[in-house]
């Protein structure tokens, strides 16, 4: 039970690129540069590490989830629309394989993990919440 799930939202600040591209690498932004950073230095904690990306255009995603480049941003009706997708997505993940769980969104992004049960973390899984403008 070592494995660990990060959510965060996406960032304004994206690869360009044409065509299909991994979430993880579409983004650009500083949690992204950051995390990047991490797996460049310890390359063997990827294997460990599950990212989730919540996305204005596709939800909450996984961070090998190939998409293309967009332009959309979130505001409180499409968060508040996310949430069926974001609450789906989450309760099928096996939560209590975590040994723990950070989450690392704005307040706007936030909107969209509204409707989880408030148990939605289980019993002896690490909470850390990074609270975000």
């Amino acid at each position: 039970m070592n494995r660990r799930l990060l959510i965060l939202d996406c960032s304004n600040d994206k690869d360009h690129s044409p065509g299909l591209l991994p979430a993880i690498d579409r983004y650009k932004g500083r949690l992204f540069h950051i995390l990047h950073r991490f797996l460049g230095e310890y390359p063997h904690q990827l294997a460990l590490l599950d990212v989730y990306i919540l996305s204005p255009k596709y939800g909450l995603i996984s961070g090998d989830c190939l998409i293309e480049d967009y332009d959309q941003d979130m505001d409180e009706a499409r968060a508040i629309a996310l949430q069926p997708q974001v609450n789906e997505v989450i309760l099928s993940l096996e939560l209590n394989e975590y040994a723990s769980i950070c989450y690392a969104c704005s307040k706007k992004y936030s909107i969209a993990f509204k409707g989880l049960p408030e148990d939605w973390i289980p019993v002896g899984v690490k909470y850390t919440k990074v609270n975000r403008q």
